[in-house]
């Protein structure tokens, strides 16, 4: 198994050289994609990570997004593929950046942590940057059922600090 270069893993605080699936979890414009973004570029080698969210789904071959809400479950079946794939791969870090709002959302990638020997990381993303592709009104909706993962490491607006233990 590849692995990350350490100061990645040490400012995640994950221990080397465990292979992590990162989920990355807020509302729309809190900055989940940025973070993702960085931590990609972070590690220096496209290789040892992976990173998939369900809107990728939407974004055609153009690279213009079309979101299709008759399609949402298809999407996100897409994306725990993905996940799937890239762990059965090897990578050392898959990042998924996803609302997951609900905790259930999060299950199957748990599952999918377990059976591919994974450690589990969820960070709760808590900026508000605003969303081109998501109304005011549907970032309000998702924020009223919010549930909290009490394992979550906040990032507030998307910076990299971690909730003191």
């Amino acid at each position: 198994m590849r692995s990350l270069p350490f100061p990645l893993h040490d400012r995640l605080g994950i221990p080397e050289p465990t292979p992590t699936l990162l989920l990355l979890r807020g509302l729309p414009g809190a900055g989940k994609t940025t973070l993702a973004r960085t931590l990609l570029e972070l590690t220096g080698d496209r290789h040892l990570v992976a990173m998939m969210a369900a809107d990728d789904f939407f974004v055609g071959d153009d690279g213009v997004y079309r979101f299709d809400a008759s399609r949402l479950s298809e999407a996100h079946e897409s994306c725990r593929q993905k996940t799937e794939m890239a762990m059965g791969m090897g990578i050392p870090l898959v990042i998924v950046h996803n609302t997951f709002s609900r905790n259930w959302e999060m299950a199957a990638y748990r599952e999918l942590a377990v059976e591919n020997d994974y450690r589990l990381t969820v960070v709760t993303v808590e900026g508000d940057h605003g969303s081109e592709h998501a109304p005011a009104s549907v970032r309000t909706g998702m924020a009223a059922r919010w549930e909290a993962w009490d394992s979550a490491v906040p990032i507030p607006g998307g910076s990299p600090t971690r909730k003191a233990s």
